[in-house]
């Protein structure tokens, strides 16, 4: 059960870098992208997080998109890694999966493990309404981003 209180905000019960990882986290990266992001090591940013997640009660990183108002949409894209976006440019415009692997030059399988991602990030549960997502919030907004 978490001790989560609907009148804390992150900025009141955390320490800055703690906000930091935990806000990165709550937007669906991962350590390893957190860290390239705040130049912490993985390991300390899984450290971090964990103590995070303890001080508030919380048992997994997910809880922590109560936490954490909603980016603007523009904002959010952003934070999504460059391959996944480019994943996603493809599948907005009805591309397969070996279209796009063939056109970005990695394989079904990589394109396979960037939609999880993707998905996971954006709160979908298939191609079809990650499309809608992409074309409604992200699609032509990501050019040489």
């Amino acid at each position: 059960m978490s001790t989560l209180q609907s009148n804390w905000s992150a900025s009141d019960v955390f320490s800055p870098r703690e906000h930091e990882i935990a806000q990165f986290a709550a937007r669906g990266l991962t350590n390893k992208e957190i860290s390239k992001r705040t130049g912490i090591t993985p390991g300390t940013v899984g450290h971090t997080l964990r103590a995070a997640l303890l001080k508030v009660g919380l048992n997994r990183r997910t809880q922590l998109v109560q936490m954490f108002p909603p980016l603007e949409k523009p904002e959010f894209v952003t934070l999504i890694p460059k391959r996944e976006r480019d994943v996603m440019e493809f599948v907005a415009k009805g591309d397969c999966n070996k279209e796009i692997a063939s056109k970005l030059v990695i394989s079904e399988a990589t394109v396979k493990v960037h939609l999880k991602y993707v998905f996971a990030r954006i709160g979908v549960r298939n191609r079809t309404e990650a499309a809608v997502w992409w074309r409604a919030h992200a699609h032509g907004q990501v050019k040489g981003a």
